[in-house]
């Protein structure tokens, strides 16, 4: 009876469906929104996860808890198959291994000119992505970060930017200024 009681009052006050493992969560695990985890590091704050079930557009905050969001770790949207695009922050220096694995419905992702590393399989599986933007110099990218077995993703660069070579991941890369039929090819950032 007791246990039926304490299901209930935690139904109640929760919302059924919800996983009762996600509720705890230490206290620096709290929500940023209602779709993103994170943890405070020192001054910096690191995204650790996404609600799978976040979908549409994301935008990551460039500060939470008033420190500056400087990292994605390791998995932390993998599998959110319903996301469209996920906004980086300029205040993000690396994205981790496995980062975005997964992640089928995404069509286009920017990387800003702060980030100086990727890890390994970090966009492998995006399945639907179409264009990458790189908003800086090449950035540290480990081999396989991107795999694109399902996927031709375009991917573009600023013009004044330094490191880059001819391809990406077997991809060519062009300038973001480029034209394709009159049009400027300027992806949205």
């Amino acid at each position: 009876m007791k246990h039926l009681i304490a299901t209930l009052s935690l139904s109640l006050l929760f919302g059924c469906g919800e996983e009762v493992s996600d509720l705890a969560k230490p206290p620096e695990a709290v929500s940023a929104s209602r779709h993103l985890r994170h943890e405070v590091e020192g001054d910096t704050v690191t995204i650790t996860g996404c609600h799978k079930k976040a979908s549409g557009s994301l935008v990551i905050p460039r500060t939470i808890e008033g420190k500056l969001v400087a990292k994605i770790q390791r998995l932390a949207f993998s599998d959110c198959n319903r996301l469209i695009k996920v906004t980086i922050p300029d205040s993000v220096t690396s994205i981790g291994d496995y980062s975005f694995v997964d992640c089928s419905s995404i069509t286009s992702i920017t990387i800003p000119d702060s980030v100086d590393s990727i890890g390994w399989g970090a966009f492998r599986n995006c399945s639907s992505l179409t264009a990458i933007t790189f908003l800086g110099d090449s950035p540290n990218i480990v081999n396989e970060a991107f795999t694109f077995r399902e996927s031709s993703p375009t991917i573009y660069r600023k013009s004044e930017t330094k490191g880059w070579n001819d391809t990406l991941a077997g991809r060519p890369i062009k300038l973001i200024t480029e034209k394709r039929n009159g049009v400027s090819l300027t992806p949205e950032p």
